[in-house]
């Protein structure tokens, strides 16, 4: 690039003493600032890309236009559910949350993966502001709606073939202590009603306990497989991992 201008000229070239070797260095004053400017652009240009690809919305029609489109403004050609790579959760974050899914606590995925619990809930925190959630039945729920997170289908087929423990006729699904669970999670994804308190274990495991969950995260995963919640009972959600990072 240096032989694109006269250096010979002292207007065009800049002169200075590297502090490490105490050698004298030349540079090209023109071709300095069009790499700035360059670099500059493509900055601006991926920065705006990731503002447009934010929302995590229903999966896009990557066509050849889409795709070179947005390759010109400065970013690879964006994944699944409009997410650019930088959002894109880790496979240690998704085994995670495949673990809650599946009602490990977070002691018992500690001790499997041979992690602290403060290391396990920084993966949780930070899916959490990936999937712009605040709280585990809202993040494993987004989870499922994208397909990045496996349902309990083998429970669920066991429970839809044997009759109700409670006495009731037909699967555990239609009982009334379960029909009343399922529009307060509906509720709780939608962000209508609060979560159960920490106090109420004992209330929690006796509605838990004809679903055959162990937790309220394998619950919905239960009920997703059964198809009793959907993709409609869900909402859409923006990231938010440059807010909370």
């Amino acid at each position: 690039m240096a032989l694109l201008h006269d250096m010979n000229d002292p207007a065009n070239v800049r002169v200075w003493t590297d502090k490490l070797s105490g050698r004298e260095r030349r540079a090209c004053k023109p071709c300095q600032a069009a790499a700035g400017r360059r670099y500059n652009h493509r900055r601006r240009q991926a920065a705006k890309a990731r503002r447009t690809l934010e929302w995590t919305g229903p999966r896009r029609i990557q066509t050849e236009s889409w795709v070179s489109r947005h390759k010109a403004a400065g970013v690879t050609a964006a994944r699944r559910n409009g997410q650019p790579m930088r959002y894109k959760p880790t496979a240690a974050e998704l085994d995670t949350a495949q673990r809650i899914a599946d009602g490990y606590s977070v002691q018992e995925i500690a001790v499997d993966c041979y992690l602290t619990t403060a290391a396990v809930n920084e993966r949780l925190r930070r899916l959490n502001a990936k999937w712009g959630t605040n709280n585990r039945i809202a993040m494993i729920g987004q989870g499922l709606k994208r397909g990045l997170i496996q349902p309990d289908h083998v429970t669920a087929k066991h429970l839809l073939r044997q009759e109700s423990r409670h006495g009731y006729k037909g699967p555990a699904f239609r009982t009334y202590p379960v029909v009343r669970y399922v529009w307060r999670l509906r509720g709780e994804l939608l962000g209508e009603c609060p979560p159960y308190p920490l106090g109420a274990n004992a209330k929690l495991a006796e509605i838990l306990w004809p679903l055959e969950a162990r937790t309220e995260a394998h619950a919905l995963s239960i009920l997703w497989a059964a198809r009793v919640i959907t993709s409609r009972h869900i909402p859409q959600t923006r990231n938010n991992y440059r807010k909370h990072m």
